[in-house]
């Protein structure tokens, strides 16, 4: 009987014992809409596209998989030592590699500056930012983007807010002073200000592509385990379940490797 590779791994690990294909795997995100959200406020399982893909991926492997929403700092922790196997979506960096494992990435965002309507800003390079505060959602991989151009500006200030959330919010009962700017994802800012009726802010430029994928903790699972996941993955890039998936919440695949 011929088995694909993810097929023929999944019977060996099983065997020996040595993978958590045997059992569950336990996936944790952070609220990261429109990629990954809770159910509800009273349930925490997660739900979106990544979610959905996830969950696809296990049913491929005939795996039973449990995913659940959680505080970024908190879900990050969690994956890392080893308390959960993995975490989606998440933007893989050579940094987090030391701790983690990464599938293909899946999913493509934009990281984009925002301003209000009124405001002639346009970002084109890092100097048009001089003067500004830029205000952002970290530690993340959003904060590290914009770190990374600061040393080509030079009045520049970064404000780091805990959550996507509370920087909106925060704009939205008139924070940040008359002419704020901000630097998010295009996907996640246009979900976030639908949800709270946020009107009058528009993007003004991007700074990159971005892209995001599955995480597993290299604390708790084999790597074996990791090329079966992303053989599954792979397999529904192939068939357009993926697409088909991203589709139908209006966002972009990532180009393949």
């Amino acid at each position: 009987m011929n088995l694909p590779r993810w097929g023929l791994l999944v019977l060996g690990l099983v065997g020996c014992n040595a993978s958590p294909f045997a059992a569950q795997l336990n996936f944790v995100t952070q609220p990261f809409p429109p990629y990954s959200y809770a159910v509800s406020a009273s349930d925490d399982t997660a739900a979106g596209p990544m979610a959905e893909i996830v969950q696809a991926a296990c049913k491929r492997l005939h795996v039973t998989c449990h995913s659940s929403v959680h505080p970024w700092r908190q879900a990050f922790s969690s994956v890392v030592s080893g308390g959960v196997d993995g975490m989606f979506s998440l933007m893989p960096t050579e940094d987090r590699k030391a701790s983690l494992y990464f599938t293909d990435v899946i999913v493509r965002a934009t990281y984009s500056f925002f301003a209000r309507d009124a405001d002639s800003m346009r970002y084109k390079r890092p100097a048009d930012l001089n003067g500004r505060t830029i205000v952002v959602f970290g530690p993340s991989g959003t904060s590290a983007a914009l770190e990374s151009i600061l040393n080509q500006t030079t009045t520049t200030r970064m404000l780091m807010e805990p959550s996507n959330e509370t920087l909106l919010k925060t704009l939205n009962a008139g924070g940040y002073g008359p002419a704020p700017v901000f630097l998010m994802n295009r996907d996640v800012a246009y979900s976030l200000m639908k949800q709270y009726g946020i009107h009058g802010i528009k993007p003004v430029g991007d700074l990159m592509s971005v892209d995001y994928a599955v995480a597993f903790s290299r604390k708790r699972t084999n790597s074996m385990l990791v090329i079966g996941f992303n053989d599954a993955v792979r397999a529904l890039i192939q068939d357009g379940t993926i697409k088909g998936i991203l589709n139908k919440y209006g966002l972009t695949a990532a180009g393949r490797p």
